[in-house]
Formats: structure tokens, C-alpha cells, sequence
């Protein structure tokens, strides 16, 4: 790509002054790129912190490291030249992912456990102030349960429901709720229930499904950590090293964030909660199905930097997406990348995420930088050949199940 060594030099910097400073030597060759930075302190968010625990179990979470971002292109630069006030339009959205949806619709429906107690706490709390609220992860999750290839009617009519009660949730009559504590939609139910159809068909119409192969891609990282992890006794070190070397020489990319939670996993093994359930002897269809289901987490983290682009269909300038979850094993994984940066880039469909910590600096604490290797990747030519993902997988599909078999 050929902002590599732009992005590279830019993500260096530390302060705002360092990153501005860059960015305007950088202008004409990165004309249309747009950049937010996470700065230390605190103030831009409005009321909503970027690291909030409401109890053991109901999280709120950015992206970001820290509540002070800043949203910089050239155009934005040129206007603060002009008038050292400058208004940009930008969106502050709640996105529910599947745990938390699923305790809505209990909440609602007036349970009052432990978790749905604290989730009612949040739900309090943000919906004092005006934001969008949307689901759309959810429904990319969940897609399968509406299309023609499911024939279980109660699976459906159950996500349907939750589908409903999250749309009456995005509808909510807020005065009603702040006065009464009620819960209601400004539609009647029939538009209601209208509202959420549109929604599930807006899902199920897109042709290239594209979180679906994102999905896809996390899958296969995720079942080449385990096979690696469960083959044999190696200390954290090589395990890393054969996992950098699978990302350079099969998949021709470095996925950063996976990488070091991959790490991570080879350091710790279950003791990483994420990891919990991935074990010797704990069943191949168990195995597999958690793994479908861990990646569908890397995905929703994906997901919420993409829309970080350019939100749901809204006007907003730049959008920041909070993850609202009640899945711990998810905040795990939110805690062990912070993001400083988030490059978006006219060449890339996918934004381009730098955490607070560059994984060049990351490697050589934990002891897995090899200097040689980098050396080579950087150089090797890069191919432009499309990745069998499908077949890939396949194949390392065969190779985990003798491991986890449990017979």
C-alpha cells in the first residue's frame, strides 16, 4: 500500500503538536486520507468515558485509549488555518453486540438479574444524553437465522424478538422513559415490527456480505492460534514465531491486533479467558463452534473501526462507535489492543488501526522480534493474488480435530 511508510513515520508520534506537524509535511501525498487520534487526558466525549465498568459485567468501551480524540485531514486543517473555531459533524453512537442485546430484551421484559440490574444502570445513564443507537452487528451475526437456509422457526421468531426489542429501544419515547421508567416506542407495535423487518432486510440484501468474510478471515487466525497453541509444549516465543510466519508467507498481511493477541494466548493459554474453552480433549464440534463464535468478537472490532469512516448512513463528518457488552471475554480482547490512531486511506477499504503501544515496541518486550524476518517481509514482493480463505480453512480444520477430539 502506498501510505505504508507515511502511516508508519506518523504513528510514531506521541503529542498532538508531533502528529500535526507530520500530517502538514505529509499533505499533498496523503490528500483524502483522514486520521483520528487519541491524545492523553480527557474531554471530547461528552459525557461518555472511553474505559467505563458498570459492575463486574456491563461494559462501555471505545475503541480509543483514551477520552481525548482528535479528527484530522487536510481539509479540517485548512479550515482551523482560518477561524481557530471550527464545527465538525460527529456522531456518538451506542452499538449493542450480541450479549448485550440479548439482556435488553430481558430488561425490558422487567427482569432483574445481577448483569440486566447493572445493564439497567447503563442504559440509565446514556440515554440521558442524545445518542444514536444502532445494531447492526447484530444483525450481521445473525444474519443465517433469517435467510431460507434456516429451518429452526423458534431460533428465528427468537431473534426476531430481540431484533424488535432493540429497534424499540433506537425508537424510544425518551421523555416517557425519563418520567416513568417505561419502556416504549414512539411507533405502535405494527410499525414497530415494520421497522425491524426493514432492518433484517437491509442485512440480508447486501451481495458481498463483507463482515462475513471479515468473519471468515478471523476464523482461520483463530484456528491456526489454537492448532499451534494445542501441538505442542514450545515456549511462547516459537509459537509466535510460527504464527507471524503463517500471517507473512500464507496470508501475504500482518493482522496487528491478532497478532498480539495471539501472544498473548501462547504467553497465558486458558488462563486468557477468551481462550477458555479451547482445550485438548474438549470435542471437535465444540471446539469449531467456539472458535465460529470467538471470531465473530475479532469481527465486531472490525466492524466498529469501519463505521468509525463514515457511520451508519448518517451525516456525521466522523463517527465514533462505543461498544456497549455484557461479554467479558470481548472486553478482554478491547483491553489488550487500546487504539492511538485510526488511518482511513483512499486505497483501503478497511481503516487501518495503530494501537497505543506500535508492535514493533510490543515484540521486543515480550521477547518475538526478529529483526530478520521483518527484514524479509518488508522487502518480499506482495502479491495481489485473492486468498482462498474457504480452502485454507478446510485444511487446518483437519489438522485441529485429531487434537481436540475427545473420544
Amino acid at each position: 500500500m502506498r501510505y505504508n511508510k507515511i502511516i508508519s513515520d506518523i504513528s510514531l508520534a506521541e503529542t498532538l503538536s508531533e502528529v500535526l506537524d507530520k500530517w502538514r509535511y505529509y499533505s499533498d501525498d496523503i490528500s483524502g486520507c483522514r486520521l483520528i487520534f487519541a491524545g492523553e487526558g480527557k474531554n471530547h466525549f461528552q459525557g461518555l468515558d472511553a474505559y467505563r465498568n458498570f459492575g463486574k459485567s456491563v461494559h462501555l468501551r471505545s475503541l480509543f485509549h483514551s477520552d481525548k480524540i482528535f479528527f484530522i485531514d487536510n481539509s479540517i486543517l485548512k479550515q482551523h488555518e482560518k477561524s481557530k473555531q471550527i464545527e465538525i459533524p460527529i456522531d456518538y453512537s451506542i452499538c449493542f453486540e450480541t450479549n448485550s442485546a440479548s439482556h435488553l430484551k430481558a430488561l425490558m421484559e422487567g427482569s432483574r438479574d445481577k448483569i440486566i440490574t447493572k445493564l439497567a444502570e447503563a442504559i440509565d445513564e446514556i440515554i440521558r444524553k442524545d445518542y444514536h443507537y444502532d445494531y447492526a452487528f447484530y444483525l450481521i451475526e445473525n444474519a443465517k437465522k433469517f435467510s431460507k437456509v434456516c429451518n429452526n422457526e423458534n431460533e428465528t421468531a427468537s431473534t426476531f424478538a430481540k431484533v424488535k426489542a432493540m429497534e424499540l429501544f433506537r425508537t424510544l419515547n425518551r421523555d416517557k422513559y425519563l418520567k416513568e421508567g417505561i419502556f416504549c416506542s414512539i411507533f405502535d407495535d405494527e410499525t414497530l415490527a415494520r421497522e425491524a423487518c426493514n432492518s433484517i432486510s437491509s442485512v440480508l440484501i447486501q451481495e458481498d456480505a463483507p463482515f462475513q468474510k471479515v468473519h471468515e478471515t478471523m476464523y482461520l487466525l483463530l484456528l491456526k492460534m489454537s492448532i499451534i497453541h494445542l501441538s505442542s509444549n514450545r515456549n511462547y516465543r516459537k509459537k509466535a514465531a510460527e504464527f507471524i510466519e503463517f500471517m507473512m508467507t500464507e496470508l501475504k498481511t500482518i493482522f496487528v491486533r491478532e497478532l498480539v493477541i495471539a501472544v498473548e494466548f501462547f504467553k497465558s493459554g486458558q488462563n486468557l479467558s477468551f481462550f477458555s474453552r479451547i482445550q485438548r480433549k474438549c470435542g471437535e464440534v465444540n471446539a469449531l463452534k467456539a472458535l465460529s463464535n470467538m471470531a465473530w468478537d475479532l469481527t465486531y472490532m472490525r466492524f466498529l473501526e469501519k463505521i468509525s469512516e463514515t457511520g451508519m448512513g448518517l451525516n456525521a463528518r466522523y463517527f465514533v462507535p462505543f461498544a456497549l457488552s455484557c461479554d467479558n471475554d470481548l472486553m478482554e480482547l478491547f483491553d489488550l489492543y487500546p487504539i492511538k490512531m485510526c488511518f482511513f486511506t483512499s486505497d483501503n477499504p478497511m481503516p487501518i488501526p495503530l494501537g497505543k503501544k506500535s508492535i514493533n515496541t510490543y515484540l521486543i518486550e515480550n521477547d518475538c522480534y526478529d529483526e530478520n524476518i521483518w527484514s524479509e517481509y518488508r522487502t518480499r514482493p506482495k502479491s495481489n493474488k485473492r486468498l482462498d480463505v474457504s480452502r485454507m480453512i478446510c485444511d487446518i480444520e483437519s489438522m485441529l480435530e485429531p487434537m481436540v477430539r475427545n473420544n
